[in-house]
């Protein structure tokens, strides 16, 4: 057999194995503490780590213009079910969500994946779990983060704090007083000062 045919050969044996590692996939992805975390990837480029919000799911990206100019511009998009959402696992035990449970599962699935550097975007919650990845993560190289509001980075105002205790209890202690008649007032007085 001639040197080329026999380069050749090894080639398409293995050829398979390589252009299936770069199809477009969906999984599950073993977090440190075993909960299973669903995730899927779609197109090639460089890589960009989409976060979703409070009770949503990774594939809701999909119906955002964001994720459609993302593929067109050629970027590897990668999208998970944050832990308790989506097809990921739902742990009913608080201590499942401390201590950067969620940012802890995307560093580990974006290691299993064998990315190094990457892009994420997050929105709402998702923004949230962002900026602790931009604390916690050196491969982060670009980041947007929105949809939180600029009030949510005052550590006493009452929405966070009750969103902190909606997130590490089951009586979701802190919403009394969101409750109350005119607990809106101050939003409302905000809203009036952005549109004067």
């Amino acid at each position: 057999m001639s040197r080329v045919k026999m380069l050749i050969f090894p080639l398409l044996i293995i050829s398979p194995f390589i252009s299936h590692a770069q199809k477009d996939s969906e999984g599950f992805f073993s977090s440190f503490d075993k909960v299973k975390i669903h995730y899927e990837i779609k197109g090639e480029g460089n890589p960009v780590l989409l976060i979703h919000g409070f009770t949503g799911k990774g594939s809701d990206w999909k119906k955002k213009p964001l994720y459609d100019s993302l593929l067109a511009n050629g970027c590897k998009i990668i999208t998970a079910d944050l832990r308790g959402n989506g097809l990921s696992d739902k742990p009913h035990n608080p201590e499942a969500y401390a201590n950067d449970a969620e940012a802890k599962d995307l560093m580990g699935l974006l290691n299993h994946l064998g990315i190094k550097k990457y892009a994420a975007v997050g929105y709402s919650r998702g923004a949230i779990i962002l900026a602790r990845l931009l604390v916690l993560d050196k491969n982060i190289d670009r980041a947007v983060i929105g949809g939180m509001g600029a009030d949510f980075t005052n550590p006493l105002w009452p929405r966070r704090i009750a969103i902190y205790e909606a997130l590490i209890s089951d009586t979701a202690k802190g919403f009394e007083e969101l409750k109350k008649p005119g607990s809106r007032s101050e939003e409302r007085r905000v809203g009036k000062e952005c549109r004067s």
